[in-house]
């Protein structure tokens, strides 16, 4: 909620007196340069300093326009927001529905209730800020800079109506808007504890689903299998996708209506799957391409002291259970199926040799 007042603002920065020592120093600096005489002569030379005087003047009063500007951009981009964020509350709260009758109703609730949402989580926050504001701008005005060029009247009388008018348009949203709203909020919440609850149902359905269809246990493999198996990682990543922003819709919806959230463990459980299925299966693949590549290797050409190496580092550093990469795949049956693979073909290797 903090991004209507602080979007396109700066909020990591140095503190007021850092940047009031800095351009205090700076024009001490410009003054300083402003005393050197512009001519001098050095034995049979004339010296001509105007040029170099104008040019140390000029990047002096560079650096001090860019710390100045940089203020009074932060100041006047919070006030905007602040303003900005106060006329979209007063517009959202103007219209408030009597019943909820149809969609338009219901839409129109929400709307309202958003607003009182943002103001509740907003207005201390933003009322905190106004001291460092009005501090930001008298210290602009100590630097003599033009703080009012755009302004109706004076910044800092704009300031302290701006704090007035969020104070207030917030007391009337958390007060009698909040009031005349409150039988419909309740008929209404229940409408979405309903919807949570069927929701609910079909998070458990998708689960049993994506526990059928995911490949967990495929114990074959080739290139048609490891193919398959990428498509169905694929297809459930967007099912689960679409499932995780219904969730968010009603995660908001409980939050506006001051419902408890509901954790929807089995869908993170989805989703922590897929990577590790996702990664199981990018395992596989890169072995299986790893053994065919020395199936077809003419038998002339066979390096088993290479092979014997390679087999080595992927019992070691790849397949292994108990490598701590490994342990939220080493229960799956085509790892385990990949494990057994592994063994044969360092059974097979000594042969060769």
């Amino acid at each position: 909620m903090s991004n209507k007042i602080l979007n396109g603002v700066t909020t990591q920065l140095p503190s007021l007196e850092a940047f009031d020592e800095k351009i205090t120093s700076l024009h001490e600096v410009k003054n300083r340069i402003a005393t050197v005489k512009p001519f001098a002569d050095i034995g049979w030379i004339k010296v001509n300093s105007q040029p170099l005087i104008k040019e140390l003047q000029l990047i002096i009063d560079q650096w001090i326009e860019k710390f100045t500007k940089f203020l009074l951009d932060n100041t006047t981009q919070q006030l905007k927001n602040i303003q900005g964020f106060i006329d979209e509350v007063k517009d959202g709260i103007k219209e408030i529905p009597k019943t909820l009758n149809n969609d338009r109703d219901k839409k129109l609730l929400t709307k309202v209730m958003t607003h009182l949402r943002d103001v509740s989580q907003i207005k201390d926050k933003t009322n905190q800020r106004f001291p460092g504001l009005r501090d930001m701008i008298q210290l602009l005005k100590k630097h003599n800079v033009d703080v009012n060029a755009g302004q109706k009247s004076d910044v800092l009388v704009v300031l302290e109506n701006s704090r007035t008018d969020l104070l207030d348009t917030s007391d009337k949203a958390l007060g009698p808007i909040k009031e005349l709203i409150l039988p419909l909020q309740s008929k209404e919440s229940d409408n979405v504890k309903s919807r949570v609850r069927q929701f609910q149902i079909k998070v458990l359905e998708f689960r049993e689903e994506f526990r059928k269809a995911l490949p967990y246990d495929i114990v074959e493999t080739n290139q048609e299998l490891i193919n398959n198996a990428y498509v169905t990682v694929s297809q459930y990543f967007d099912k689960t996708c679409q499932m995780e922003n219904e969730a968010k819709e009603l995660q908001v919806l409980e939050s506006l209506f001051e419902l408890q959230r509901t954790n929807q463990k089995e869908l993170k459980d989805c989703r922590s799957e897929l990577v590790h299925v996702k990664k199981m299966w990018d395992l596989i693949s890169l072995i299986d391409m790893q053994f065919d590549s020395w199936k077809k290797t003419l038998w002339q050409q066979i390096d088993t002291e290479s092979i014997a190496t390679l087999l080595k580092d992927i019992k070691t550093k790849q397949t292994a259970p108990n490598l701590a990469s490994n342990k939220d795949i080493k229960g799956y049956r085509a790892f385990q199926a990949l494990n057994d693979r592994v063994k044969q073909m360092d059974v097979i290797g000594p042969m060769i040799s």
